[in-house]
């Protein structure tokens, strides 16, 4: 660890406030490179193994000191919405939450150990039979994730700081036509570096966008991040479609979808950059965010 990843006495600070232990001992603390907003650890203290995640403010470095700015209103809300996700429908998709910080985001969970999905990627019936389960359990969250909306406000974030977006996707998004079906409640960043194949189940984790949108978000999400194929996300969406009820989407519908993740990918990653988050891995999201756009046309 180097720089603000190393542990510090301030991280001890936050995980003793966290577990209601002034005096707690710290064995072992390793940082997690995982994350790319937020500080994350695997501690051992009092004899358990915990995962901490330091909340920082949006848009800061990867080697940022916690909570070096005010958090905007936005970003607070999704924090707040994020604890009662947690508390809520959650609670049986999450790791055991130990402890939350309001409003800064610091969380404490159980560790959990296993692969990543993009390590260990399932076979198409199994994301199907989670992506039921994740969309069973939060049902109706009685808010809107509107991934349209977040695109504009990324690309509004990345002019203000005076910085033009690609021609490309700012005509993408203008021309982009939506089918939405019936939502429900979704975590929107369904992605397989936030799922966990543990020993007794999938641990699913960062919580703060859930909210109700089409499930073919979700969906999409996964495939594209597990970079899967043609036929492998067909198989997925029948399994889904068999065991919902619902009819599988058509070609086109799919392919709007695919192109709305990849314009939300591109417009996040590029407004981080122009806030300053010098991390190479956004760089080269923004690039490949790009190809996938030209290509979807």
């Amino acid at each position: 660890m180097t720089g603000q990843t190393a542990w510090a006495p301030a991280h001890r600070e936050i995980l003793a406030a966290l577990l209601g232990d002034p005096d707690v001992v710290v064995t072992n603390a390793a940082f997690l490179a995982q994350g790319w907003t937020n500080l994350n650890y695997r501690v051992s203290a009092a004899g358990q193994e915990l995962a901490l995640r330091i909340g920082t403010t949006p848009n800061a470095r990867a080697d940022a000191p916690p909570n070096d700015a005010p958090l905007n209103r936005g970003a607070a809300m999704r924090r707040r919405r994020e604890l009662e996700t947690l508390c809520g429908p959650a609670q049986d998709l999450a790791p055991e939450l130990l402890g939350y910080q309001l409003p800064q985001g610091h969380l404490l969970t159980r560790f959990v150990s296993g692969p990543m999905l993009q390590d260990a990627p399932p076979e198409s019936a199994e994301l199907a039979e989670l992506a039921v389960r994740l969309h069973t359990s939060l049902g109706d969250l009685r808010r809107r994730y509107d991934p349209r909306r977040q695109i504009e406000t990324n690309l509004s974030r990345a002019r203000v700081a005076g910085y033009r977006a690609a021609r490309d996707a700012v005509a993408a998004v203008e021309n982009l036509k939506l089918d939405v079906e019936a939502t429900v409640g979704c975590h929107n960043d369904f992605n397989p570096w936030n799922v966990v194949r543990g020993a007794d189940r999938w641990y699913v984790f960062d919580w703060e966008t859930a909210g109700n949108n089409d499930p073919l978000y979700d969906l999409v999400t996964m495939f594209e991040g597990l970079g899967w194929s043609a036929q492998a996300r067909w198989e997925t969406l029948e399994h889904y479609a068999e065991l919902t009820g619902r009819a599988p989407p058509s070609a086109d519908r799919l392919r709007q979808f695919t192109l709305l993740f990849q314009l939300g990918s591109y417009a996040w990653a590029y407004a981080e950059c122009c806030a300053g988050n010098e991390r190479a891995e956004l760089q080269t999201q923004v690039e490949t965010s790009l190809s996938a756009i030209a290509a979807l046309g």
